[in-house]
């Protein structure tokens, strides 16, 4: 009995001694987030600790373009390509178990530094098109230059173009071959270049071929049976397509006598498929202008294409406004008056004041040296003409009144020298052209100034200016406009703000 009890003992310390064996599967790496530098980064190690599985990883292609992995064991190297960009990317390695879907798979997220340093990318492509004959067309080749020596670049046909365009690339450039054109008409492709890295841009370059061979012929559309422009008109166009095959077309214009009209704009697109016709100038002329468009091929037996153009006369006008004007759109931002009678309190009184009136925007500035304004800008300038307007001694200001002052007919002079001239209160002369080259606009103008020439401008010849002190004491005022110019163009707007006034030179209040 004692045997037995010894055997059961000694069996029972074996198993309590026996080890345990543990069939958990696991995978454990060393890191789950990895930094890399813009440029020279080291060489990133992550380990993987893998318990009961084997194990393998992977990345997305967007990731693949600019980390490398190697694998060593348990050990797995990354690799950052330098980033030509300055903007920091990111991207990601999966690890996951071979033979074992229930072990939860690893993501370790990458990420490189943007490149203060990074040079601009880009691609540049000469020629940017080319042009095939229909058949028989020989091979061309394209230039490829990238900013900098590691761009690399990949040209491909987009789209339905393969099916006749082919690509065959070199060293720095690549050659382009086309299939005989089956058709008569002219077939349009791309081929797509694509650089390396995502900073820098695709370019296209756009490949045309001609319809296969044919006789040479010219076809406009729409030829019109006549085209007349008012004599304002310069913007409207006349657009006509012109397709010539087998040949070259030139377009030019001639007036009555077949002399060269100048007056005639003719744009021709890059292509040479479209001509757009059109004045170059406005008619000041009370005469209209008439000529013709004639197109023309240099193949024989083409004949010409020919249409007449005219122009009507202008009226009696000085403005070159074509369309209404907003004030409001200039940029008036100051303004300045001059007031005569320049001694109010002298003996002689005049029986009326006048307001030298100047609004600018702020690229015009006054020269005192030179008493004119001077830059590039917008200007209106005007006289009002009030009752006479006595200092005020309180603010030792001259106030402008307030009231609607009424812009019209110059007032003559009196034929009597001895008789007192002076104008009607409220009223304004209305624009009109000098007598000399020293004053060439008298009355009311709106005038702009361009490189120190005159632009557009226009003499206001109706309307009215509604003048409003804003505060008593100072020198802010609301001046609300609404005119005509000698064309009917309407100009209107507001300005608001303060007016220098200066008598004598000084300005007032000092």
């Amino acid at each position: 009995m004692k045997k037995y009890l010894w055997l059961a003992s000694v069996m029972l310390l074996a198993a309590a001694c026996k080890p345990e064996t543990d069939n958990t599967a696991s995978l454990s790496a060393s890191s789950s987030e990895i930094e890399f530098e813009a440029a020279g980064a080291a060489v990133q190690t992550i380990t993987v600790t893998a318990r009961n599985v084997t194990w393998n990883y992977s990345m997305p292609e967007s990731t693949a373009a600019w980390i490398t992995a190697e694998r060593n064991g348990d050990a797995l190297s990354l690799t950052a390509a330098d980033n030509m960009s300055k903007e920091a990317r990111t991207g990601q390695i999966r690890i996951f178990a071979e033979n074992n879907d229930k072990v939860a798979a690893l993501g370790i997220s990458l990420r490189q530094a943007g490149n203060a340093d990074a040079p601009d990318l880009y691609l540049t492509v000469a020629p940017a098109s080319l042009t095939f004959v229909g058949e028989g067309a020989s091979p061309q080749e394209v230039t490829v230059t990238a900013s900098v020596e590691t761009l690399a670049w990949e040209a491909v046909p987009d789209g339905d173009a393969a099916e006749w365009i082919a690509v065959e690339a070199g060293n720095g450039k690549f050659t382009v071959s086309v299939s005989d054109n089956p058709s008569e008409e002219r077939r349009t492709g791309k081929i797509i270049v694509t650089p390396s890295e995502p900073a820098a841009e695709a370019k296209a370059v756009i490949v045309v071929q001609e319809g296969k061979i044919v006789p040479p012929s010219l076809t406009v559309t729409p030829i019109p049976e006549s085209m007349e422009w008012e004599y304002k008109d310069i913007e409207t166009m006349l657009y006509l397509s012109i397709t010539a095959v087998n040949c070259t077309w030139s377009a030019r214009a001639v007036d009555e006598e077949g002399k060269t009209a100048d007056w005639v704009g003719l744009y021709p697109d890059k292509n040479n498929t479209q001509l757009n016709v059109r004045p170059q100038t406005r008619n000041t002329s009370a005469s209209p202008r008439s000529g013709y468009v004639i197109i023309s091929a240099d193949a024989e037996g083409i004949e010409e294409v020919r249409f007449p153009v005219s122009q009507t006369g202008a009226p009696e006008h000085l403005t070159t406004l074509a369309e209404d004007l907003d004030l409001n759109t200039l940029g008036l931002s100051w303004a300045r008056t001059t007031m005569t009678p320049q001694y109010p309190e002298d003996l002689f009184q005049s029986p009326s004041t006048k307001w030298e009136m100047n609004i600018c925007s702020s690229g015009i500035s006054f020269n005192p040296n030179t008493g004119r304004y001077e830059g590039d800008g917008h200007k209106l300038q005007f006289t009002l003409v009030t009752d006479q307007i006595m200092l005020d001694e309180e603010t030792m200001n001259y106030v402008i009144p307030d009231g609607e002052y009424v812009v019209g007919p110059v007032k003559p002079s009196p034929e009597d020298p001895t008789e007192f001239y002076y104008k009607d209160p409220f009223t304004i002369d209305q624009g009109e052209e000098g007598t000399s080259i020293w004053v060439p606009y008298r009355g009311f103008w709106y005038l702009e100034t361009e490189a120190g020439e005159t632009g557009d401008r226009a003499p206001m010849r109706e309307g009215t200016v509604t003048v409003t002190k804003q505060a008593a004491g100072n020198t802010l005022y609301t001046l609300d406009f609404d005119l005509t110019d000698d064309m009917g163009n309407r100009i209107t707007g507001t300005y608001e703000g303060s007016i220098g006034l200066y008598v004598n030179g000084v300005q007032i209040p000092e």
